[in-house]
């Protein structure tokens, strides 16, 4: 067996060389980048034969053709919170809109196989050749911006035409569904903690800001109006490391891996969350919590005043955010400009809410905490002015700021 298999992958691997690679010789390629969960994603070369000398249940059959060639493999342990599998997930992304699918959807090539809580699923190669592709997260923000207005531009045109309109909810609705059980996690609570003091507003620059955990307690979390939700497909954990793109540039195509959360929901968080991606892509960005502040406000306005190296990544995120204005401003979304510009708020505050209880860097996590803070309070600001008033009345900035 190969060495390369951690141990508590090692029967479930044992199994597909009993099926899926019966008779083959394979070839195991380094792992891709780690993600944040505990998954083995490699390159597997497989070697052509046309019959399968031992092939085993739901393995390769007698005069069953075995497949050749390069693919993807994944080696991952089924989430306690899930009773769905990703290749279900993969399954019911594929089938919301299969023109998508085809373009920018790796097929999965066999069905997965379980060996416990583990499973095991084999893909396709995103544009069919390992050497020309690479992860989004490699480039940096001034070689990003197409690609991401393209992405952003096709969840919507492509993915999710036309938009859905749902029954009235509240902000907290929203930030539950996009969020879940996280809102407990202990990552998340602790920073929460740290930047804000427990308080219910606190200070970022001399800003106050509501404490984004705090902010579903409030009238505008409650909604003292209706939100009507724009809903379609997601894929619910686009980050750059799920964007695959050709290392060949001057191209605006990509593909999207990893549909292990995919499901119906509410628009705009797979945007929000590619932005947090984005904020963090850099290391140690925000140890100067300056650039993050400098960042915020000059994407709430028309400022340009940010640290020169941020200008491409103001650039990358204004270029996504465009491409949301100008599906919102076509004939047929007109109608829903205020919704999805309060949706597009509220996917905001839960995708800092989902980072932050990521196990990341402690200026990381408090950055992310700050992003959902933000789009909280502008949120109150934009939708429910009154309760923002009364909220900060009597509030005083404390000499010490957060963070």
């Amino acid at each position: 067996m190969n060495s390369t298999i951690p141990k508590r992958f090692k029967p479930l691997f044992k199994d597909l060389e009993k099926t899926w690679f019966a008779g083959n010789a394979y070839f195991l390629g380094e792992r891709f980048t780690k993600g944040f969960t505990g998954a083995l994603v490699l390159p597997i070369g497989l070697a052509k034969r046309s019959v399968a000398r031992n092939g085993g249940e739901n393995g390769n059959r007698q005069g069953e053709e075995i497949l050749h060639g390069e693919f993807v493999l994944k080696l991952d342990s089924q989430s306690e919170y899930e009773q769905t599998t990703e290749a279900d997930h993969h399954e019911e992304a594929r089938k919301w809109n299969s023109a998508f699918a085809k373009k920018h959807m790796p097929a999965l090539k066999k069905p997965p196989r379980t060996v416990g809580r583990t499973v095991a699923l084999l893909y396709e190669i995103a544009g069919h050749a390992m050497k020309g592709i690479e992860s989004a997260e490699t480039k940096d923000a001034g070689n990003l911006e197409s690609c991401v207005r393209a992405v952003s531009r096709s969840l919507l045109e492509e993915w999710n035409p036309p938009p859905h309109e749902g029954e009235p909810q509240m902000a907290r609705d929203f930030i539950q569904q996009w969020s879940g059980h996280r809102l407990q996690g202990a990552n998340l609570r602790a920073t929460a903690g740290s930047i804000t003091g427990r308080k219910q507003v606190f200070c970022f620059f001399e800003r106050p800001l509501i404490n984004p955990l705090r902010f579903c307690d409030t009238d505008a979390g409650k909604s003292v109006y209706p939100l009507h939700p724009i809903r379609g497909m997601l894929h619910c954990d686009l980050h750059l490391r799920n964007i695959m793109v050709p290392r060949k540039p001057g191209t605006e195509d990509f593909w999207l891996i990893d549909f292990a959360q995919a499901r119906k929901g509410f628009l705009l968080y797979d945007h929000a969350y590619l932005e947090m991606s984005l904020l963090l892509n850099e290391p140690e960005r925000f140890v100067e919590r300056e650039r993050l502040y400098n960042l915020l406000v000059a994407l709430e306005t028309d400022s340009q005043e940010v640290c020169p190296k941020d200008s491409c990544l103001l650039s990358c995120i204004r270029g996504l955010r465009t491409e949301v204005e100008k599906w919102t401003n076509k004939t047929d979304t007109l109608s829903l400009k205020g919704a999805v510009e309060a949706q597009f708020l509220l996917a905001r505050v839960s995708a800092g809410l989902n980072w932050a209880n990521k196990p990341l860097k402690e200026t990381d996590k408090n950055a992310a905490l700050i992003y959902a803070a933000w789009a909280a309070s502008q949120f109150m600001k934009d939708h429910s002015p009154e309760a923002w008033r009364e909220l900060i009345k009597n509030w005083q900035c404390p000499r010490v700021d957060v963070w």
